[in-house]
């Protein structure tokens, strides 16, 4: 059975599928935004190992800084505080606006 879903513009052969990508796609259900900085004296290598760490935790890199050793991440809430505590991890904020006056 083909299932259409005029509003999102999908047409998959199950339900469930829909569901979870009008879910998915939802303000409220994506996962929040971090600033992740790592420690002064991490090497490169280092760095890359905590990213990769960050993806099998559930987490999907964003931009690479330069100025700084650190990367953003998009993670679920729940895995922050057991990824804050990896070696190689100074400091995890979350994401935000930042102005000037």
């Amino acid at each position: 059975m083909i299932v259409m879903c005029q509003e999102v513009g999908l047409y998959k052969r199950s339900f469930p599928f829909q569901l979870f990508r009008l879910l998915s796609t939802s303000p409220q259900f994506t996962m929040p935004s971090y600033i992740v900085t790592c420690k002064e004296d991490a090497s490169d290598e280092q760095i890359k190992q905590a990213k990769e760490d960050a993806v099998k935790q559930g987490g999907k890199i964003g931009h690479e800084y330069s100025l700084i050793k650190g990367f953003q991440v998009t993670f679920p809430e729940d895995h922050v505080s057991t990824f804050a505590k990896h070696e190689h991890v100074k400091e995890i904020e979350k994401d935000g606006k930042v102005t000037t006056q």
